[in-house]
């Protein structure tokens, strides 16, 4: 799992960068929040049942 996000966060940024870094990092951020907020509790909670 922490691979997962560690890649998501990687691509987020690389393509961030590759659009010539025109959005401001605090959105980049709030993207990775929304990504990782809600996410990772439920994989976390799926994960402890056994799924």
């Amino acid at each position: 799992m922490a691979n997962f996000y560690t890649y998501a966060f990687a691509n987020l940024v690389i393509i961030w960068m590759k659009d010539g870094m025109k959005e401001p990092p605090e959105i980049i951020i709030e993207k990775l929040n929304k990504l990782i907020e809600g996410e990772m509790e439920k994989a976390l909670k799926k994960y402890e049942q056994g799924y």
